[in-house]
């Protein structure tokens, strides 16, 4: 899920980009497996850090175009091309970058955080919305906020509670050679 070295590199990485005035998509693969999106992107497994994400989306480099997919809090493609939204309702403003982030959220549990290099800001796309924030503090906390919010939601719906975890599946099982 979003760990919270994850989302400071994340953060801090599309801070930098905006102030650069580079675009950018970044796809956090949560329970919804996004494989689909790997069809001719570019593999990197390779571990997350704000340079890298910076280094990524610079106009110069040959992988800037399309999304990150983040998973397991490494980066696991570069290059990835994301569904566009459908949505007639969408402001003209809002460009391809953030018509893709809408489309995979439409369809997906994903969060998608949006550099926009016109407008130099930062928004995070989840369920269908786009929420912008102004400081690598707000979206962290905002990422926790709709996470927190949707965990509510799901309880509230099924009436259930997360499942308690079992102590025995956190124990080696016992020696009994002694």
């Amino acid at each position: 899920e979003a760990g919270s070295n994850t989302l400071h590199e994340v953060s801090r990485g599309c801070f930098r980009l905006a102030d650069q005035g580079h675009g950018a998509l970044i796809v956090l693969e949560r329970d919804a497996a996004l494989e689909d999106l790997e069809e001719g992107a570019t593999v990197l497994d390779a571990q997350l850090c704000e340079e890298i994400l910076v280094a990524i989306f610079q106009p110069t480099s040959p992988i800037h175009d399309g999304a990150v997919l983040l998973r397991e809090g490494r980066l696991a493609v570069a290059g990835a091309f994301l569904p566009l939204s459908t949505r007639a309702d969408l402001p003209t403003l809002l460009g391809t970058r953030h018509r893709a982030a809408l489309g995979l959220v439409e369809t997906t549990d994903a969060l998608v955080f949006v550099v926009s290099e016109e407008r130099r800001a930062v928004s995070i796309a989840f369920r269908g919305d786009l929420h912008l924030v102004d400081t690598p503090d707000q979206l962290r906390l905002k990422v926790q906020e709709l996470l927190s919010t949707e965990a509510e939601e799901e309880q509230a719906s099924t009436g259930t509670f997360p499942p308690a975890r079992a102590p025995s599946a956190s124990f080696p099982p016992e020696d009994r050679s002694r």
